[in-house]
């Protein structure tokens, strides 16, 4: 199951790099992001903290229809 290899990888160093966890599941970045926050909300993990940082990298993720 994609959530318990994702609580897996929380145990190890309490800590999830989007790119490097879904490259170890098998999954994109952003599926990363959907199941910390789907995690957070069932009460499975705490997200403590994010970190972001401005691109201008084009979206791969989004449909035509949702992209300004």
């Amino acid at each position: 199951c994609i959530g318990e290899e994702f609580v897996n990888e929380v145990n190890k160093t309490g800590k999830i790099v989007p790119e490097e966890v879904a490259k170890t599941i098998g999954v994109s970045p952003a599926t990363i992001i959907s199941l910390a926050l789907t995690l957070h909300r069932q009460g499975r993990i705490n997200i403590k903290s994010l970190e972001a940082e401005v691109t201008d990298s084009a979206n791969q993720e989004c449909c035509g229809c949702l992209k300004s």
